[in-house]
């Protein structure tokens, strides 16, 4: 057995701003509202799946909401807004992956990472 050497700080940056995403977006659905999120191991790879049950990524927007201050939410009270997506595809790179969306009945986040450091018996 392997594992990443994507430490706890990496993986809950990751992890927490796609949860938290699917969160949101699921909330907005009107029909059945559900988050799913899987973390499996395969072909050497560390597999984060996030998806959800919100309306999707809007056309033409997947490859910009990974830039950083982009935004689909409101800021309400000057909040900063547009960070989470932008760390967790810089963690991922980071690491040596990457992190991409599909719409598929809602957002379906994937992010890959690489194992690298052996198991210690």
């Amino acid at each position: 057995m392997t594992r990443s050497s994507l430490d706890s700080e990496d993986l809950i940056t990751l992890l927490g701003n796609l949860v938290d995403n699917a969160l949101d977006a699921a909330a907005s659905s009107t029909d059945e509202r559900w988050v799913s999120v899987s973390v499996t191991e395969h072909d050497a790879e560390v597999v984060i799946k996030v998806h959800d049950s919100g309306p999707g990524i809007a056309d033409g927007l997947d490859g910009q909401i990974f830039q950083e201050g982009f935004s689909t939410k409101s800021a309400p009270g000057h909040k900063r807004r547009g960070f989470g997506l932008a760390l967790v595809r810089q963690v991922a790179r980071r690491h040596g992956g990457d992190v991409t969306v599909v719409n598929d009945g809602g957002a379906h986040f994937t992010a890959r990472l690489p194992l690298r450091i052996p198991a210690k018996p």
